[in-house]
């Protein structure tokens, strides 16, 4: 009989090792129990069977066999790292972290584990420390390319994106066909508005993968931001097409095929795309959005509550035990916000309605918004910017501001109600403004906005540079006065020295801080001309005339071809004929001036 510190025969621990490394599992399984069962001191035993535990999936045995090897060994830093891997597997992440620092404890140039530990570390989005490890680890393994492309995308989710930059060129040096290297560096471009080099890099990653199935879905979404899209179908058809179950790329192809006209298709890929995830929050709100296009309103809005799903959204749900308001009368009401203050806008058209069927409403509100709302609605109405405020016996029932459409715009004819304007500018300072712009003169004021500052997919594509924008109205008479908030004295000045066009910016209002004194100006304006941001849901929601210039790609919210907005009478729309080509809808715009400017 052998001893328990006895040895086995170096045959059978090469046998052992040989099956491990030749994948035949089942034989190493079975040659380890047999080893350890004999010698059940013996570390190496223990940790190679660890090891193919783990292959075949098995992780809670595989920890046992670990600690087995730890009670023999306990100073093996490579148990210590495979116990650590077990644990991470488990998701059992913070004992992990223990594991893989004791490693490094033992030895402090282990490369592995503190490459391991920066990836527990990322996962628990403790990204400061990975990164920190990271680094060590390409310290110690300077042409580690996977080293590198770690730290390059813990770097991005840092935000770091130019350090990211040089990280990732440096994997890419260091390994020249490493496909996803390629494919980080095109999120850094893409975070860095560099479309164009972003297709490079997207390219190249599939060139060296090409059943790189994310590259596709990628190179897709970046062909859409360059108003590419019959080429980005082809890279979401690659893509589902290696991938039947890839969601997201079905949910791009309805995009993409939406923004093309082609609604019946797009409709059947957003289908696909909830067929395979029933609950995929982002297929579904987009199909809402795509049936607003058609006037669908009613399953419009019912998809469109799938958006309280998306991380994206500015939205607190409320921490409260009390129902969601479902139309019923006589209740009290709390009516939360969301979304921008634009959006907020829009939906606030509803208030009066909403009023009226409720025995108490108290309503959430932006800090800014306070004074308008107050002067423009019902003084029954609690507005608060501080729900903190709101006792929870003040209110049996609340709903997002953003639902109301759900329970008051159901068809088309339902937004008539309010499209004539419904908030109110302080009727005093609206005179002060206009005193002091016009002065002695007998002009048109007109108000201008040409950009925005919102991250959203074609967002960018909004924008109109302001001289392009008053250039063509520089032979009428007229009184131009900056509406677009942020610094823009420079693009104001330039355009004074390079075309003669003055734009009067009023300082003493803040255009983002003071809200109230933006609807004033606002209503100062004998006519507002701009883009899709938020002073097109202020002008229309006072009233004012309004000329809303749209991308060929515009906002669900503005219809598919008509010039008028059943949000907001007053407000006419101009939209592109063709991608990022202003020259039409600025010409049409132009004739319409004119025949304001003749009025009296």
């Amino acid at each position: 009989m052998s001893s328990k510190y006895s040895k086995p025969p170096k045959s059978e621990l090469h046998n052992l090792l040989m099956y491990y490394q030749n994948k035949q599992y089942d034989k190493a399984e079975n040659l380890a129990f047999s080893i350890v069962k004999k010698y059940p001191m013996h570390n190496y035993a223990w940790k190679i069977l660890a090891a193919v535990l783990e292959q075949m999936q098995r992780v809670p045995e595989a920890i046992i066999a670990n600690q087995k090897a730890l009670k023999i060994e306990p100073n093996d830093p490579e148990v210590h790292l495979s116990l650590g891997n077990n644990l991470g597997h488990l998701e059992k992440l913070k004992d992990a972290e223990l594991s893989y620092k004791k490693a490094i404890e033992i030895k402090p140039d282990y490369f592995q584990a503190y490459y391991n530990l920066a990836n527990i570390l990322k996962k628990m989005q403790r990204f400061e420390e990975a990164a920190s490890n990271f680094k060590r680890v390409i310290a110690i393994k300077p042409d580690f390319a996977q080293g590198y492309n770690s730290f390059g995308t813990t770097l991005i989710d840092l935000g770091q994106l130019n350090d990211a930059l040089v990280i990732l060129k440096k994997a890419i040096e260091i390994k020249p066909d490493y496909s996803q290297a390629f494919f980080n560096l095109s999120i850094v471009h893409r975070a860095l508005d560099k479309k164009k080099e972003a297709l490079e890099n997207l390219k190249q990653a599939i060139a060296l993968n090409p059943k790189y199935v994310r590259a596709y879905n990628v190179l897709g979404v970046t062909l859409v931001e360059l108003g590419r899209h019959e080429e980005a179908l082809k890279n979401f058809q690659k893509a589902s097409l290696l991938d039947p179950g890839y969601v997201e790329a079905y949910n791009n192809l309805g995009n993409a095929l939406k923004e093309l006209g082609r609604f019946e298709d797009a409709s059947e890929n957003f289908k696909k795309a909830i067929d395979l995830k029933p609950d995929y929050a982002e297929g579904l709100n987009n199909f809402g959005r795509l049936l607003m296009l058609t006037n669908n309103f009613e399953k419009a809005f019912q998809l469109m509550e799938w958006r309280l799903k998306l991380e994206e959204l500015n939205f607190i749900p409320l921490e409260s035990s009390k129902p969601r308001w479902e139309g019923n009368k006589d209740q009290k009401v709390f009516l939360l916000k969301e979304q921008g203050i634009g959006d907020y806008i829009m939906f606030s058209s509803m208030i009066p309605e909403l009023e009226s069927k409720t025995d108490k409403l108290i309503i959430e509100c932006d800090k800014r918004l306070l004074t308008i709302f107050q002067r423009s609605f019902s003084k029954k109405i609690k507005f608060t910017f501080d729900r903190m405020e709101v006792s929870h016996n003040d209110f049996d029932c609340h709903i997002p501001i953003g639902s109301l459409p759900l329970h008051f715009r159901k068809e088309l004819n339902d937004f008539q109600i309010s499209s004539k304007g419904w908030i109110k500018a302080d009727t005093e300072r609206v005179q002060n403004i206009r005193k002091s712009i016009l002065q002695i003169k007998s002009k048109k004021i007109i108000g201008v906005s040409w950009k925005t500052k919102s991250l959203l997919i074609h967002s960018r594509l909004r924008n109109i540079e302001l001289a392009k924008l008053l250039e063509t109205l520089k032979d009428l008479d007229l009184i131009f006065v900056n509406l677009q908030y942020g610094d823009v004295s420079e693009e104001i000045n330039n355009l004074r020295l390079d075309h003669g066009i003055e734009v009067l910016q009023m300082t003493d209002i803040d255009l983002y801080n003071d809200l109230d004194g933006l609807a004033a100006l606002i209503s100062a304006c004998d006519c507002v001309i701009t883009i899709d941001n938020l002073t097109i849901h202020f002008a229309g929601a006072l009233g004012v005339n309004t000329k809303l210039l749209l991308p060929k790609i515009a906002d669900e919210r503005w219809g598919l071809e008509s010039s008028k907005s059943y949000l907001y009478d007053s407000v006419t729309l101009y939209r592109q004929s063709s991608y990022n080509n202003w020259s039409a809808p600025l010409k049409k715009m132009k004739a319409d001036m004119e025949n304001l400017h003749t009025k009296n």
